[in-house]
């Protein structure tokens, strides 16, 4: 080889390795601001997990302090129990409750007094419905605030409604909180659906739960409740910072499209600093009340806008220029 060849060659080698340099620096990069949008996409699912646990927790509290109320005072009238659901300052406090409401245990031959009861009180035009001829009611009997949407639910039996019906004999039995599966609201407007869930506490004679299933059959008078809009449920959920970059999706119980209990609107998409987006999804599994939900989350555009994943074409470009500058100069 003469030195006219090598010096010929010598350019070619030097952005070839230029070349390889860049390449090597553009994908370390890249893997670099991908393990880091990993980790963040993961940050955000933990503490959006941790959200709807503490919330759902939170409700759960509340009617546990609701079955106190209900315990310590011998008798339980509209008037007394509007005025404690009042002091909670639900808008304030507990957003996302739509309210909170007593559920009595009526035998069939207590149905006409409880309905001269509920006049007195009242309730001009109270009756049971859906009308049915049965053993016991489970009657909702108060409900507070008593609001438009509200009132349409006093006077409902949840005994003729079958995942209604299954929470509360979970409650009972169980003497714990139960989550309802996915149900439509009776507070919502006429020819209007909106989905929604329930939690329910249960109330015993003498405010003591009994020991075996049998006696706590015997001895239920009534629940304590909140019924709970799915799409307000979440909503709470995505205005926190944590969540605005995460689409969310709730199913109660197995995956499918009749499942779905609620899904986050899409946020709206940030322009990113090119076109390279990378999808990053979760699912994990909640008890909620004896319930199993699944939440599934996916990273939205806004997500990928903040990444960093946007300056890998710079990267490969400015290697690239650097290299020919050096082929150039040599």
């Amino acid at each position: 080889m003469t030195d006219d060849d090598s010096t010929t060659k010598f350019p070619f080698l030097v952005l070839a390795v230029c070349i390889l340099l860049t390449v090597g620096a553009t994908y370390s990069f890249y893997q670099s601001a991908k393990n880091k949008d990993s980790i963040r996409f993961s940050n955000e699912v933990k503490r959006i997990q941790l959200a709807v646990e503490n919330k759902l927790n939170l409700y759960v509290a509340l009617l546990k302090g609701g079955r106190g109320f209900v315990e310590s005072n011998r008798e339980i009238k509209r008037e007394n129990f509007s005025d404690y659901v009042k002091s909670l300052e639900l808008e304030k406090n507990y957003v996302g409750v739509q309210g909170i409401g007593f559920t009595k245990v009526i035998a069939a031959e207590e149905r006409e007094a409880f309905v001269e009861k509920m006049k007195s009180e009242g309730y001009v035009e109270f009756n049971i419905f859906p009308a049915a001829e049965k053993n016991f009611y489970l009657i909702v009997t108060y409900l507070e605030p008593f609001n438009q949407s509200n009132q349409k639910s006093i006077g409902f039996d949840m005994s003729g409604e079958s995942n209604r019906n299954e929470a509360l004999d979970r409650a009972r039995d169980s003497g714990e909180a139960a989550s309802s599966a996915k149900v439509n609201l009776v507070q919502e407007k006429e020819g209007f659906s909106e989905t929604g869930f329930l939690i329910f506490l249960p109330i015993y004679k003498n405010g003591k739960l009994p020991l075996s299933i049998e006696d706590r059959k015997k001895n239920i008078i009534g629940y304590i409740y909140s019924p709970f809009r799915a799409s307000d449920f979440l909503s709470e959920i995505q205005n926190d910072k944590s969540a605005s970059d995460i689409k969310l999706k709730i199913y109660d119980g197995e995956v499918s499209t009749e499942n779905l209990l609620a899904k986050t609107t899409e946020p709206q998409k940030l322009s990113a600093s090119n076109e390279i987006e990378e999808n990053y999804t979760a699912q994990n599994v909640l008890n909620v009340a004896g319930r199993k939900w699944i939440i599934q989350y996916d990273s939205a555009p806004s997500f990928t806008a903040q990444s960093s994943l946007g300056w890998t074409p710079f990267i490969f470009i400015i290697g690239a220029i650097f290299s020919f500058l050096l082929f150039g100069m040599t």
